[in-house]
Parts: structure tokens; C-alpha cells; sequence
């Protein structure tokens, strides 16, 4: 269910499941679409395919797990929850969970768990791998493979009976990317990133379905610019005739300790606009926390907006 609801009418949440319902029992191509990033990476609009470089490379681009160990720490956990939508007008709540680890030299795992109000939900497992290539070591490919599965509540009738009960499929997902780092000044370093999402399109309508709906490849673009104080990231996602844009920066207020995010992305083109803001705190050499709030300025209102907080661990 694709949950950029910036470019959607006012909404509860109620509406919202039914959609998610609608796609997987019907179009099933806004299934398996939503961002785990991280707090860091939605604070800046969630642009990250040309600068990720922790576990949550298996939510935005598996080129990035080469990274991985770059700091000298061999091993990287990180975890994020978020809440879309805070404060629906019928109480039901929209949730996201990821869960990531990642190991030298350049593999990860990661479990993601979308969860809309009980009426419909997915898991995702992911296994990824990168490597840096040519004696520069500036192009790092990668490639992540994800074991895809849905849910949905039964539907029942006025009497309580259970009219239907839609049983999801359990796919396989492919993900390939590379970021290619152009320049490796000590001043800026700039990578180009790409990432392709679900290049083999499975088919995620229910089992029961006679009809055939593939997900549809989407491709996006990513650069970055950075330095030792501060980075910019700009991404753009193609997705069939949709556009997403998405930019924003970072800048280390006490450098390496307090890190204020903000940033913008534009669904569909302008078709829904949301501002992004965030911070993070370095609590030791080895922890660092992150905070993330994205508000709609069209579309989805009277609400208090979408949160997300994650924790990265570096051992």
C-alpha cells in the first residue's frame, strides 16, 4: 500500500485500510511500495540512494551495505518504528517496523513490518549483499533479495459471518543498485547513486485471484554532496507515469554530536507536497539516536502528522 498519502483528499484511517484492501484484492500494484527508511533518511526527505551506508541500505539501495565497516566497526544493527498519520479521526493507528543489521565486508539482513490498523499488514525479510570494485574502489554494486508476504482481516457481513477471507501470497522481490562516488576530495565527496526495486515485478494479488497484477519496477536516482560538517541528498523516483521528488539536508550543529535534518518531497510532482524535519544525537562513539517528522501540506489533514525514531549501533 503505498502510504505517500500527500497527494490524496482528506482521509481517516478507516478509508485508508479500505484502500489497502483494494489494492491487494484488486490492483495490487500500491502493495509492497512504502519506505522503511530510517528517521536520518526521512528527516531529509527521504532522498538516500546516492549516500546510504548502514543496514538501511536494504530499504533504499543494497549498493550501500559496502560501506559497511568503513568506520572500522565491522558490524552495524539499527532499528526504526514510525507512526503514519498520528491521530486519526477513528483512533485506528498506522505503524512501520525495520529492523536491520549489516556485517563487513558488504551483507545485511533486514525484517520489515507494516502494520494499517489491524486490517491489513505486511512482512518483509531481505538479504543483501555489496562490493566495491576496481582499484579505486568508487563503484560499489549490490543486490538484495526479499521474501515478501500479506495479510488482510477477514470481511464479515451484518451478522457477523465471515463473507470472505482474502489469503496473500508469499513472493520473492529483487533489488539491485550502484553508487558510483564521483569525486573524493577531503573538502566534498559527491555519489550518484541508482537503485532498481522489484526488477523481477512478482505477482502479489491474493491466491485466490485469477487475475494476474505485477508490481511495477520503480527506478530511482539519486546524488549527494559531502563534507565533513554537513550533507545534501536529492533523489528522484520513477514509478510507471508518477515523479517523486525528494531532497534535503543535514548539518552537524556540534559536529559528530547533534545533527539537524530538513527537507521536502513532492509526490507525484507537486500532486502532494510534505516538509520534513529531524535531529539526531551521537550518545557515544557507538550509538546514535535519530527523529524524524513529516508533515502533509495537502491531502491527508487533521492529524499530527507522521513521526519515526530509530537507534544505529555500530560494534
Amino acid at each position: 500500500m503505498n502510504l505517500a498519502l500527500g497527494r490524496c483528499p482528506r482521509v481517516s484511517a478507516s478509508v485508508i485500510c479500505v484502500l489497502a484492501l483494494w489494492c491487494v484484492a484488486g490492483r495490487a500494484v500500491g502493495a509492497f511500495q512504502d519506505s522503511f527508511a530510517s528517521a536520518r533518511t526521512l528527516a531529509i526527505g527521504g532522498a538516500g540512494v546516492g549516500i546510504v551506508g548502514d543496514p538501511d541500505s536494504l530499504a533504499i539501495n543494497p549498493a550501500g551495505l559496502a560501506d559497511v565497516g568503513a568506520d572500522g566497526r565491522r558490524q552495524r544493527l539499527s532499528a526504526s518504528y514510525g507512526g503514519l498519520f498520528v491521530g486519526l479521526s477513528d483512533g485506528r493507528s498506522i505503524t512501520q517496523s525495520y529492523v536491520g543489521y549489516g556485517v563487513a565486508p558488504g551483507a545485511g539482513v533486514a525484517w520489515k513490518h507494516l502494520d494499517a490498523g489491524g486490517l491489513y499488514s505486511e512482512d518483509r525479510v531481505a538479504v543483501g549483499g555489496a562490493r566495491r570494485l576496481g582499484s579505486s574502489g568508487r563503484l560499489a554494486l549490490g543486490a538484495e533479495v526479499e521474501l515478501m508476504a500479506w495479510d488482510a482481516a477477514p470481511t464479515t457481513g451484518a451478522s457477523g459471518a465471515v463473507v470472505e477471507d482474502l489469503a496473500g501470497p508469499t513472493r520473492l522481490g529483487v533489488t539491485v543498485g550502484a553508487i558510483y562516488t564521483l569525486t573524493t576530495t577531503e573538502a566534498v565527496r559527491v555519489p550518484v547513486g541508482i537503485a532498481l526495486h522489484h526488477i523481477n515485478r512478482p505477482d502479489v494479488v491474493s491466491q485466490s485471484s485469477v487475475v494476474e497484477e505485477r508490481l511495477p519496477v520503480r527506478t530511482v536516482f539519486g546524488i549527494g554532496a559531502v563534507s565533513a560538517r554537513a550533507l545534501w541528498a536529492f533523489d528522484i523516483a520513477l514509478e510507471r507515469e508518477d515523479v517523486d521528488v525528494r531532497t534535503g539536508v543535514e548539518w552537524q550543529a556540534v559536529p559528530g554530536a547533534l545533527f539537524l535534518r530538513g527537507g521536502l518531497r513532492l509526490e507525484g510532482l507537486a500532486l502532494g507536497a510534505n516538509l520534513t524535519f529531524g535531529a539526531g544525537v551521537r550518545v557515544s562513539e557507538a550509538v546514535r539516536g535519530d527523529y524524524a517528522f513529516w508533515l502533509p501540506l495537502v491531502g491527508v489533514s487533521e492529524t499530527l502528522g507522521s513521526h519515526r525514531v530509530s537507534i544505529a549501533y555500530a560494534f
